[in-house]
């Protein structure tokens, strides 16, 4: 099982997803969102975010590392969606 971590630092002003497995001195793969190249405009810059994970899970070697990241993409993907749905409806 890959352990998750996905933060943003303030420092850096990025995001990063760490991926952990095996090693418990440091991740196995680190992305960083700033190195995504395939920016586009959005309407919700989280949206992008939501992308870049996916990007990130298709660069996967294993199947299962792949699918724990696709369903992180979609936890984030709901919880976004709710924030927005709830934004609209209180306007």
């Amino acid at each position: 099982m890959t352990v998750i971590k996905f933060y943003s630092r303030v420092d850096t002003k990025d995001t990063y997803l760490e991926l952990w497995g095996a090693s418990t001195k440091h991740p196995d793969v680190m992305y960083r969102f700033s190195d995504y190249e395939d920016k586009a405009d959005w309407i919700y810059p989280e949206w992008l975010v939501y992308q870049w994970l996916a990007h990130c899970a298709s660069r996967q070697s294993f199947p299962s590392t792949t699918y724990e990241i696709l369903e992180f993409a979609q936890e984030y993907h709901n919880t976004l969606w709710e924030g927005i749905k709830r934004e609209e409806k209180n306007k």
